[in-house]
């Protein structure tokens, strides 16, 4: 969670998003700025994802960080 939007929504990126380039994730339900949290993407706009909160309480030295596989 990056902190509160425009419009006092909580807001965050995943792992795949780059700050100033990508969208945003505009969360719902109960999280705080800066932790990590799981939650599921309910829709998408044009730039940025709908998500509500599934969990909260993710242990930060468990998550393993995004790595993308090279093709072929």
């Amino acid at each position: 969670v990056c902190g509160e939007g425009e419009r006092g929504d909580l807001v965050g990126r995943l792992a795949s998003q780059a700050p100033d380039i990508d969208g945003l994730v505009h969360l719902e339900g109960d999280a705080r700025p800066g932790e990590l949290v799981q939650a599921r993407i309910e829709s998408a706009d044009v730039y940025d994802l709908r998500a509500r909160v599934e969990d909260s309480r993710i242990d930060s030295g468990a998550v393993r960080p995004y790595t993308a596989a090279p093709f072929g």
